[in-house]
């Protein structure tokens, strides 16, 4: 039978694995935000949260837990946190993930775009210009006609 553990180092522990649920969900939105919303991509954000969620609750539980073993209401407060992110906290992130991006990533876009106009509007005229040759030169030009060979006569001796 496993020993008694005071009430007050379980809700210690528990709210302590809170904290590790929720810093797990933040990595879990910030490697989905990085690698791109893809199949591929879910799964492994989604390995590699399981396993992180793993090291810490198991180092957690050697270093700081007042029992030394992973209990129960450990992997509870962890699970606990990691819902709490993903009903309060992850809509608020994904709008200030979003607002970075358009702030930051929103004027390397438009640059593009408009370096890439400016680039591209000469070279559409020359290349245009080039097509209406082109197709000048094909129909200018004749076709060759060819005289009608006479009637032949086939399985004849002549």
């Amino acid at each position: 039978m496993a020993a008694y553990i005071p009430f007050v180092y379980v809700c210690s522990d528990a709210l302590c694995c809170m904290g590790l649920g929720l810093m797990i969900a933040f990595v879990h939105q910030m490697g989905t935000g990085l690698l791109g919303r893809h199949t591929w991509s879910y799964f492994l954000v989604d390995v590699a949260s399981f396993w992180l969620a793993a090291v810490l609750l198991y180092g957690f539980a050697a270093g700081r837990s007042y029992s030394g073993l992973v209990r129960w209401y450990m992997v509870a407060g962890m699970l606990v946190g990691v819902a709490a992110y993903q009903q309060m906290i992850s809509s608020v992130i994904d709008w200030v993930w979003q607002c970075l991006h358009w702030v930051l990533i929103g004027p390397i876009f438009w640059l593009a775009s408009h370096l890439g106009r400016q680039i591209c509007t000469p070279v559409r005229r020359v290349w245009s210009a080039r097509q209406i040759k082109v197709k000048q030169k094909r129909t200018n030009r004749r076709r060759k006609r060819l005289q009608k060979s006479s009637r032949v006569l086939y399985n004849s001796n002549q």
